[in-house]
């Protein structure tokens, strides 16, 4: 990873809630949330509404729910990628279209969810 990639991740998530996404991503991380965030040693997972959701916008910027990753520790960039990749597959096997925005968008699969022709990506 480019040492002065930004360490943090927005993931815009349609198609479900914040409680439902917090229950699917506590299964998938194996830790709980507390007040919207979860810990990974040194590595933060907040779910939260999205504040610019609108209803029944299609660009998925005002999707409901956005999941946010991120980690002050450089050392922990591989594993912040690798965390993002399993977030983005378990939205998408549940059925929730998410598109990551960060500066590590390029070696996520589909590139994010941006280059998917469908979303969610058929073949997560």
């Amino acid at each position: 990873m480019n040492p002065h990639t930004d360490l943090y991740c927005k993931v815009f998530v349609g198609r479900t809630t914040e409680t439902d996404a917090r229950t699917l991503l506590s299964a998938l991380l194996g830790v709980g949330f507390s007040r919207g965030t979860a810990r990974l040693g040194d590595l933060f997972v907040d779910v939260r509404r999205n504040k610019e959701h609108v209803a029944g916008e299609t660009d998925f910027l005002f999707w409901p729910v956005v999941v946010e990753l991120d980690s002050e520790e450089r050392s922990a960039g591989e594993r912040l990628v690798e965390t993002t990749a399993a977030v983005l597959r378990a939205l998408w096997n549940a059925g929730c279209p998410a598109v990551a925005a960060c500066d590590f968008e390029d070696v996520l699969p589909w590139s994010g969810g941006i280059g998917s022709p469908v979303m969610p990506p058929e073949d997560a």
